[in-house]
């Protein structure tokens, strides 16, 4: 297993995860840390900043097929990680959805998240059809 953290365009983010790389045994389980190692102040304390966790996995290969022919896959698994600023409150967060504003133009809906934090949908129900919401929407901002 592979681990680090990067910016949502995928570029390096100032983390360090440790252990970076290490061998996950069947039934068992790794604690990761995540240390932030850049610098604080460069990093908005009115809102929350979103980045990326990654985990790359790949499966060990058996011996008896080292000179076999197979195929092997990877899997990168990409969880959101959110860095809070500690004078964000976590009971506000946890109301930040109710105070999404949507509103519609034509055959889009707008809609604008005034909190500090980032807001997430599973999905949200269009019409007959659920409509998902995939990327974390971000603070004050408006999105389509």
């Amino acid at each position: 297993m592979q681990s680090w953290v990067s910016n949502p365009d995928d570029t390096k983010a100032p983390f360090v995860v440790t252990p970076p790389v290490y061998k996950l045994q069947e039934n068992r389980q790794t604690l990761l840390h995540i240390i932030y190692t850049g610098d604080k102040n460069a990093l908005p304390s009115d809102r929350e900043t979103f980045f990326v966790a990654n985990v790359k996995s790949v499966s060990a290969l058996a011996p008896e097929l080292k000179d076999k022919n197979t195929l092997q896959f990877a899997m990168k698994t990409r969880l959101k990680l959110f860095w809070r600023p500690s004078q964000l409150k976590e009971a506000d967060a946890l109301q930040a959805w109710e105070k999404i504003a949507f509103r519609r133009q034509g055959t889009q809906l707008i809609a604008k998240n005034p909190t500090p934090f980032y807001v997430s949908f599973a999905n949200w129900p269009s019409g007959a059809k659920p409509c998902p919401l995939l990327k974390p929407n971000p603070p004050l901002a408006r999105w389509r």
